[in-house]
């Protein structure tokens, strides 16, 4: 019998024995090197990012609950009733306010799930804050990118007021009696303050444990959308629709980049377009017109939607009014500034 033929058993000792192929070591061989390593950066990022959050989340509800519990100072609460009423809101939204605009929009929903707000509230609320939050470090990174500091807060602060002013007449009064609503984190009324503690602490853990998951997810989807060169993509995907919004099809990249990957990524892609001269500075003001009504689409809206809230007045709002951004300040610059426009190209 030749050696080929023969059995394994009676192969020659010297011969070693062929192992099966592990299943999990193929599997991650499998797996590009570029992906694994972008999974590792996503899952580093959300862990460095995990004591911010929970430092945001922390104070402003804890606040925000004792405040919902106790009430506002009487002076304090007719003012902030009266400013509010046009926008169908109470007074206690004032906390979510004051949330998204000096903190960012994780604080302003912690500081809405202790409050007892109806849908068409939180619905207003949300599209509010959609316009203005994290003021101080955006306008920061819009200023970077070729908009004045000064010009960027009080356009999305107007944003914000418009609007909320404008949802309060379009949103149906049947949003107020439906079922949900973002108050569980709200400390009971009926209940002694000291025994109401424990549970509120669980659901406070909860409510964090699930933001964390959140943001895991979303830091490590962000990394593996760069690796694959995802903003080149959607860029081209998106093109042919930046005439509706006003921009240049060069914009595009900026825009995907903005709306998946966030917009302190977009600035720094605009700053150095500005600084290479692929670009102008009123190109990049431009497209912080847009970025003030539209940006962090996937994140923001996912947040929220998770929340409860609407799908549907999470995006359109935010999406017609940055076309409508941009086409008011293309007209100014035609009729009042004809030395600072840019072109759709």
């Amino acid at each position: 019998m030749d050696e080929e033929q023969r059995p394994a058993a009676e192969k020659p000792s010297g011969s070693p024995a062929r192992r099966p192929p592990r299943r999990g070591k193929s599997l991650v061989a499998a797996v590009p090197r570029h992906l694994l390593a972008a999974l590792a950066a996503g899952v580093r990022d959300a862990l460095a990012a995990f004591p911010r959050l929970l430092a945001k989340l922390s104070l402003p509800a804890v606040g925000a609950a004792l405040a919902g519990r106790f009430g506002l100072p009487r002076a304090l609460e007719h003012l902030a009733r009266a400013a509010l009423s046009p926008f169908d809101l109470p007074g206690s939204a004032f906390y979510v306010l004051l949330a998204a605009v000096f903190i960012d929009l994780y604080a302003a929903l912690a500081v809405g799930a202790a409050l007892f707000l109806d849908l068409r509230e939180a619905t207003i609320l949300a599209v509010m804050c959609l316009a203005a939050h994290d003021l101080r470090r955006e306008t920061e990174a819009m200023r970077r990118a070729g908009s004045s500091s000064s010009q960027m807060v009080v356009l999305r602060l107007a944003l914000a007021l418009a609007s909320g002013y404008l949802l309060a007449r379009m949103l149906p009064a049947s949003l107020s009696s439906s079922p949900r609503s973002l108050g569980s984190l709200a400390l009971p009324f009926d209940a002694p303050l000291l025994s109401a503690l424990g549970p509120w602490i669980l659901r406070f853990a909860g409510f964090s444990a699930a933001l964390a998951v959140f943001v895991l997810c979303l830091s490590v989807g962000k990394r593996l959308f760069a690796a694959c060169r995802g903003v080149d993509i959607l860029a081209r995907l998106a093109a042919p629709l930046m005439r509706f919004f006003g921009l240049s099809a060069r914009d595009a990249r900026l825009l995907a980049a903005a709306d998946v990957l966030g917009y302190d990524y977009a600035s720094r892609l605009a700053a150095a377009d500005i600084e290479a001269g692929r670009i102008k500075q009123q190109d990049g003001d431009l497209f912080n017109h847009h970025a003030a009504a539209s940006h962090a689409l996937v994140e923001e809206t996912l947040l929220l939607w998770f929340a409860g809230l609407p799908l549907f007045w999470l995006v359109v709002p935010r999406l017609v009014g940055a076309a409508a951004l941009v086409w008011l300040e293309r007209f100014r610059r035609h009729y009042f500034r004809r030395s600072f426009r840019a072109g759709i190209g």
